[in-house]
């Protein structure tokens, strides 16, 4: 029997969060008496918490800070760009300024977004660190090659998740904190990687990777397959201009057109399956971070939100939700450059009546009158009709103001908290790649087919109502700003928006409700003062803060 020291299971076990991972069923391991062993039954539940911090990167929720999306990728990666904002409605939705500071990009080293999402990254980091220790001591014997096989491809799903976690502080943060997994004296500081330097070892890390992992099929949905890995890296070379000044367009054209003709992905024929609650293996996806309703998830109580946090406070959704936060809008010149873009009639993208007859919303954008669930009367709260607007002011909105969007609707019921949602959330996919490879085109002058315009239109004909034999929706001409809100258009409320427009020059721009222009050091958030404080190296601090 293989075996691994007792101490480390203890160790485990206060590591583990109350979730599951795709297929890994958590086990608590009985140590009561000190005498048992992790065996190869439980090597799974090795690699679990380290994708404890992917799923609450997309479900945000920081119960400890009393903050419904703080922690997660949104409060950054959506609400300082044209995407989405939360305006302060009277009393509500102020916080101190949080909501208002990440929008107008006026945060500092104390914010609270910027902190907890830097400690959810670095959690993420030291899990899979962690995790890789505990593999490296594993006992295998010489003849047991099967569980050798899945112990090193383990080992390659954590250096993914690292990989991932890093590009993120890189993307976000312009520096990774870095330690070496093997590096156990914490009273050591960690080195401070600059973006070059942090490029450089995630890009070399990767292509180590690739050989390493997986085959999409060969191991549960969910898990990171060297596809995953290929597009991650694709990622990195898409941004390449922005990270070193030294753009790769052609590295990154080359992987996905490798992803898109490799037949293992298909454009989805119902654009909203992709996230209604039973939305897991649709062909687009590429990579995810699964929920499941049974369990915790790791979010602590079930601030795992979507509907709650943009509708009216007596809007109900089905039986189980009976009322939201009136927190988050759409600005105007957002929903505009949809609209302008979009026909309405024909793209399914807009929004979907799937739901309508149940509860009076649209998965999608829901403007004007709102009606009440059960007897669809006009919805109204505190004397006056709930009519949403397409105009919001940032500071004394009505309740009223701001368009809402639902692209994850809330399960018809929930077998633990009435706001746990079982949605998956596809982290990448086969349209985003379509999309870059539009983009490299354009970028680098290149007309051959499939054109920029091919590309784009072959996502617009799988998002055509009557099907994709009608041309109605198909551009005629394609070029940066129009493919910049084709992205806004398609990926929606996935966490891209920010990444986006740096590289599109117009993430510090004037924006509704923001009328001057961001200085330049706003590319990038601060350190948080908690981590510079913590190694007393104020040096590590980005310019501007």
């Amino acid at each position: 029997m293989k075996k691994i020291k007792i101490k480390y299971i203890i160790a485990l076990v206060l590591f583990l969060p109350v979730l599951s991972c795709t297929d890994l069923e958590e086990q608590f391991l009985d140590e009561t008496d000190g005498s048992e062993n992790l065996v190869p039954e439980n090597i799974e539940q090795l690699i679990v918490p380290a994708y404890g911090t992917l799923f609450r990167l997309w479900t945000g929720g920081d119960v400890t800070n009393n903050d419904r999306l703080g922690g997660g990728l949104c409060p950054i990666q959506q609400f300082s760009t044209d995407e989405q904002f939360i305006p302060t409605r009277g009393l509500d939705w102020f916080d101190g300024g949080r909501w208002q500071a990440d929008y107008m990009h006026t945060w500092n080293p104390e914010h609270p977004h910027i902190t907890q999402l830097f400690n959810r990254l670095a959690t993420g980091v030291a899990r899979a660190n962690y995790s890789r220790l505990l593999l490296d001591d594993f006992v295998v014997e010489e003849d047991d090659v099967d569980l050798q096989e899945t112990i090193d491809l383990f080992r390659a799903e954590l250096r993914f998740l690292t990989c991932y976690y890093n590009w993120l502080f890189m993307d976000i943060y312009g520096k990774v904190p870095y330690r070496d997994y093997t590096a156990t004296d914490f009273g050591v500081d960690p080195e401070m990687w600059d973006r070059e330097t942090a490029f450089v070892n995630i890009t070399e890390e990767l292509n180590e990777l690739i050989p390493l992992l997986a085959n999409k099929g060969e191991y549960p949905y969910g898990r990171p397959t060297k596809d995953a890995a290929r597009m991650l890296l694709a990622k990195l070379y898409l941004n390449a201009e922005v990270y070193l000044d030294d753009p790769m367009y052609d590295e990154c054209l080359t992987i996905v057109n490798d992803l898109i003709n490799s037949g293992r992905y298909e454009l989805a024929d119902v654009f909203w399956d992709m996230f209604d609650v039973d939305n897991a293996a649709n062909s687009e996806v590429i990579f995810a971070a699964v929920q499941d309703d049974e369990v915790n998830m790791g979010n602590d109580g079930g601030w795992n939100v979507h509907f709650q946090v943009a509708f009216i406070y007596n809007q109900a959704w089905n039986d189980n939700i009976t009322g939201g936060w009136n927190g988050v809008c759409t600005p105007e010149t957002y929903a505009m450059n949809v609209i302008a873009n979009t026909d309405t009639a024909l793209d399914m993208r807009w929004r979907d009546d799937r739901y309508y007859s149940d509860n009076y919303m649209y998965l999608g954008y829901n403007y004007g009158q709102q009606y009440s669930r059960g007897s669809g009367d006009s919805l109204s709260f505190g004397g006056q009709n709930v009519f949403y607007t397409w105009n919001s002011p940032l500071s004394g909105a009505t309740r009223s103001n701001g368009a809402r969007t639902i692209k994850f609707p809330p399960p018809t019921g929930s077998s633990v908290s009435p706001t746990r949602y079982p949605n998956d959330y596809p982290i990448f996919r086969i349209a985003d790649a379509y999309l870059m490879r539009a983009e490299c085109k354009l970028r680098l002058g290149d007309n051959s087919s499939p054109t920029p315009v091919e590309d784009v239109n072959a996502i617009r004909r799988k998002r055509n109502k009557l099907g994709q034999s009608d041309a109605g929706l198909d551009v005629t001409s394609m070029d940066l700003d129009k493919l910049l809100i084709e992205r806004g258009i398609e990926l929606q409320a996935e966490n891209h928006r920010r990444t986006d427009m740096i590289r599109f020059g117009t993430y510090l721009e004037p924006k509704d409700n923001k009328p001057n222009a961001s200085p330049e050091t706003r590319l990038v958030c601060p350190i948080p003062l908690s981590a510079i404080d913590a190694y007393g190296h104020p040096d590590w601090q980005n310019p501007g803060y």
